[in-house]
């Protein structure tokens, strides 16, 4: 009987495993590739929707942040020109500190989501949270420094790029390791649209910087920087359209953007187009730079609604993964269930023989290895499968030991014998793990090293706050062996173990380090590592940086910031007087002595006026040879002019440079306040100027004087002022007029040329004299624009006599200001007047005092050699009133000297023979230098026969003709005679 059912058992045993085995092994084998494909999949949409949830929130704060960005950089620069906000806003139509309003709190609000979404993002060894801490730290710093008129556009800038550099590097952290070929190439072209639409964003952002440049600094770096930025946005703009193809809300988005006007984009500046006082340009630029803020508006409104759909939709994907993953685990649960019923139905249908095997295998893989053989009875393949059992359970039981060695840590010796892949695979791990911890040795050997050597003093603390190390670094800076260190409470070494802390060395010093902390955990205990870096050094430095930006360098006395600190920080209601000095003949010292020489007179200045002011008066330099006095409770302004003169007296004490003496004065200039400057609605720069307009009142009465500001002085700065406002609008509504009085040559016996002459008939007021309007303008800037307003007009009328046969030979001399000339463009205003006027530039003349030309020796000199070159003639005016030396006067490229009309006027009177003395000198002193000598001011026929009979080339005064207007001028020059022109301008129509 039990012959017959073993085989029979077997075989239906064999017949069932043969039906049942393969298709449940496939099924299984199918139902988990699903399952990883489907977990693949979920993960990777659940990743992308939080990179795309990311990517939404960094940018929607692009556009909040380019918008505040220009608004700072806007307002910083408008105040840097001194002007007015409100003043740029009625000008241009922009708002800068309007679109900082509206964005500020907008921009808070992002990052904030921002911080709380995203803020455990790993950023450059930090954390995106933290690091934004910071920026937004400097942000506000921008901000407060705005609202204090002392933002820069470059500080701003530099945070808001950290800002974007920022922004860019949490973007760059995106799953570096996650396979491009596992992500859906749906989810791909989804990214792609997104990084598109993020780089619009800042391209439009920097389309904007450079548009606000250009408004505020029209340079041709300025319009490249517009092109530049025009050509990243319309790039950027093209590749999106290229990833979306048609969408109407981005065209509408466009149909905002308006291009650069061509006024904006030209590379050839001419004077008037480089010109940012422009109107046309200012309206034109705003304009733009209004369409661009417009456009970011839009084009952040429409990013967020992208962003908004795009996650919906990738979430959506992410939430269907999810459910795929969840019916396939169902159905693999399913298909196990069936397959374990199938094999309990097999383990209970086969025979003993198999059953034993069975237990055997159970006994083996339940890891019991160590079973006596099974005895190998019954049919022939059941006896083949003992045998193979038996072999089996040896082989396991050789891996059991070499598995338990691998696990003991201690590779030592072990079987190579072992069979087939798995003694392969043994010997390998064997040999990893030898090489793993050699590298682990050696790891843990240069982590020792690095934190032994370590700049920075390093703790480890326990919970108890007890050291359990410290490294070199400690040593030298508690003055404590690491040995004694250990066990010692870490508060006996340091106070805090965070932030800055004062500590004290072992040689007493005290030094200030910067204490940080983490917490990490070694094995099952948990400790503390605590890194103290000495920052005494560095803080000393700043220190001394302080100081040197609130001091002179050379006097060591405070600067002009300086002063207009302790004038704001002077207690409101105290009475305060400003002393203004100014040193009289300083420059002198430098053109005769040296620079050197110089610099130690001012020292011994400022050790003199240090060492005479009461205790608790202030004593600053404002630079070059002005110095400020600042005394309090001084209510009475005769004790403050009193107190001006014995300064004065102790600075006119001789000054010793080596074995010669040589003496110095000073002119002050006081403005007192008894009761306080607020009380006079002023500020501290307001209290400087009111001295500095004494102390300008006080030269111009001569060296040695003071001045107090008063009443007088107040009108006539509100005098000069509006004289100045009326100015400008006459210089930009050309209300001037140009008359010209002709130069007699008398050698020829005729006029030859003309000089031209500025005459302004001001609304209301009639005609202005010369006098009254020039020196406020030099004073100003205007100066150099009424320069090139007269260049413009002489090249024009030289361009229209070139046409008449009778007036083509004459010169027209003009007028060039010291400012024109040494800091201006006189160059390339000539030849911008030259070009536009189709004049020939041999026919001007420019005249110059030597005041001007000594005040930089060697820059007039090389700029004059290229005026020459160009065919002009160069004339020194008002000659002999100056300083200047006959070295000077031989080193400069000049035509012609100019005698004042002061050393021809006592010419003819009643003690002509000695008047005469200075005028033979000057002629002499002319001639000799090969100069063409010029006499102005001749009014009577004596000193028209007296100067031309003794040698001067050229006459010019009102004996032969006053200035009149040009056509009556040219009526003059058309004669050939010398009359008044007045006369001839009186039948002009």
């Amino acid at each position: 009987m039990t012959s017959s059912w073993r085989p029979t058992g077997f075989s239906f045993a064999l017949r069932l495993l043969a039906l049942l085995l393969p298709p449940l092994l496939g099924v299984g084998v199918l139902a988990f590739q699903r399952i990883e494909t489907e977990q693949t999949a979920s993960a990777n949409a659940r990743r992308v929707v939080d990179e795309a949830r990311l990517q939404q929130d960094v940018a929607a704060v692009y556009g909040p942040a380019q918008l505040e960005q220009v608004a700072l950089e806007g307002l910083a620069a408008v105040d840097a020109l001194g002007v007015d906000r409100e003043i740029v806003v009625s000008v241009t139509g922009v708002d800068f500190g309007q679109v900082y309003g509206d964005n500020g709190a907008l921009l808070d609000a992002r990052l904030d989501d921002l911080i709380e979404r995203h803020g455990s993002v790993a950023v450059a060894g930090s954390t995106l949270a933290i690091r934004l801490t910071f920026i937004r730290g400097a942000i506000a710093t921008q901000r407060r420094l705005s609202g204090e008129f002392r933002a820069t556009e470059r500080d701003v800038r530099l945070v808001f790029e950290d800002l974007n550099r920022l922004l860019a590097d949490a973007l760059d952290t995106r799953n570096p390791t996650a396979s491009p070929s596992a992500t859906p190439r749906i989810l791909v072209a989804d990214q792609m649209r997104l990084a598109a639409l993020s780089d619009v964003l800042s391209a439009a952002g920097g389309r904007g910087t450079a548009l606000l440049d250009g408004l505020l600094n029209r340079t041709e770096l300025t319009i490249g920087a517009i092109e530049q930025a025009s050509g990243r946005l319309d790039y950027a703009i093209e590749r999106y359209e290229s990833l979306i193809g048609t969408d109407a809300g981005f065209a509408a988005v466009l149909a905002g953007l308006e291009p650069v006007p061509d006024e904006l984009l030209l590379r050839s500046l001419t004077e008037s187009d480089a010109d940012v006082y422009d109107p046309v340009y200012i309206q034109t630029s705003a304009g733009a730079l209004l369409n661009q803020l417009e456009f970011l508006g839009s084009i952040e409104a429409y990013s967020a609604r992208v962003h908004e759909t795009v996650v919906d939709g990738l979430d959506a994907d992410a939430v269907a993964a999810n459910s795929a993953v969840s019916n396939t685990r169902l159905f693999a649960g399913a298909i196990a269930i069936v397959s374990l019923a199938t094999l309990l139905l097999l383990a209970w249908s086969t025979l003993r023989p198999l059953r034993r095997l069975t237990n055997r295998a159970r006994d083996i893989s339940d890891g019991s290895f160590d079973v006596e053989p099974l005895p190998e009875r019954g049919p022939r393949d059941v006896r083949f499968l003992t045998t193979t059992m038996n072999s089996m359970a040896t082989t396991l039981r050789m891996v059991d030991r070499e598995i338990a060695d691998l696990a003991s840590d201690s590779p030592g010796e072990h079987d190579r014998n072992l069979p087939g892949a798995i003694g392969i695979s043994i010997t390998r791990s064997f040999d990893r793990l030898e090489e793993v911890s050699a590298r682990l040795q050696e790891s843990e050997q240069l982590a020792s090293a690095i934190v032994e050597h370590a700049a920075d003093a390093i703790w480890t603390i326990d919970a108890h706050g007890l050291i359990t190390s410290a490294n070199g670094a400690s040593v030298g800076l508690t003055g404590v062996s690491a040995t004694r260190q250990l066990g010692e409470p870490l508060e006996r070494y340091l106070p805090s173990t965070a932030g800055e802390v004062d500590i004290r060395s072992e040689s007493g010093e005290t030094l200030r380090v910067l204490v940080a902390s983490s917490e990490i955990t070694s094995g099952d205990q948990a400790l503390t590592t605590v890194i103290a870096h000495d920052i005494s050094e560095r803080l000393r430095f700043e220190q001394k940086l302080a100081h040197q930006a609130n001091h002179d360098a050379l006097t060591g006395l405070p600067n002009r910031y300086a002063v207009l600190e302790a004038l704001v920080a002077t207690p409101v209601g105290d009475s305060v007087s400003v002393l203004f000095l100014d040193l009289d003949g300083f420059k002198s010292v430098n053109d005769t002595r040296g620079h050197l020489a110089g610099d130690r007179v001012l020292a011994d200045v400022s050790r003199r006026l240090s060492s005479n002011v009461r205790p608790g008066d202030f004593v600053g330099r404002l630079g070059g040879d002005e110095f400020v006095v600042i005394m309090r409770h001084v209510e009475d302004g005769d004790d403050a002019i009193s107190f001006a003169h014995r300064l004065i007296r102790e600075i006119e004490q001789p000054y010793h440079d080596g074995q010669n003496l040589f003496a110095l004065s000073a002119s002050v200039g006081i403005a007192v306040f008894p009761h306080g400057i607020a009380a006079e609605g002023c500020d501290a720069l307001g209290a400087i100027r009111r001295a500095d307009s004494a102390v300008y009142a006080a030269k111009g009465k001569g060296r040695g004087r003071v001045e107090a500001f008063d009443e007088r002085l107040q009108n006539r700065i509100v005098d000069e002022a509006e004289i100045e406002l009326a100015l400008r609008s006459a210089v930009r509504n050309d209300e001037l007029e140009m008359h010209l009085q002709p130069v007699f040559d008398a050698v020829l016996g005729r006029f030859t040329s003309a000089e031209a002459l500025v005459r302004w008939i001001r609304p209301g007021h009639g005609m202005m004299p010369p006098g009254q309007f020039i020196p406020i303008a030099e004073r100003s800037s205007l100066i150099d624009e009424i320069g090139r307003w007269v260049l413009d007009r002489a090249c024009a009328i030289l361009a229209r006599w070139a046409q008449d046969d009778v007036l083509r030979e004459f010169r027209i001399a003009v007028n060039v200001a010291g400012s024109h000339l040494l800091d201006g463009d006189l160059v390339a205003d000539l030849d911008a007047a030259v070009r536009r006027s189709g004049a020939d530039p041999t026919r001007l003349e420019f005249e110059l005092t030597e005041t001007q030309l000594m005040a930089d020796h060697e820059r007039a000199a090389s700029i004059l050699r290229t005026i020459r070159r160009r065919g002009i003639k160069v004339a020194i005016d008002d000659f002999g009133t100056g300083y200047s030396s006959m070295a000077y006067l031989r080193q400069l490229p000049i035509d012609t000297l100019k005698i004042d009309r002061s050393f021809i006027a006592p010419i003819g009177g009643s003690d002509a023979d000695g008047d005469t003395t200075v005028v033979d000198a000057l002629l002499t002193i002319g001639h000799a230098l090969g100069l063409s000598v010029v006499a102005e001011g001749v009014e009577t026929t004596a000193q028209m026969e007296y100067v031309t009979t003794h040698g001067a080339d050229r006459v010019q005064g009102f004996l032969l003709a006053r200035p009149a207007s040009i056509s009556a001028i040219e009526t003059v020059l058309r004669q050939g005679r010398t009359a008044d022109a007045e006369s001839a301008s009186a039948h002009q129509p």
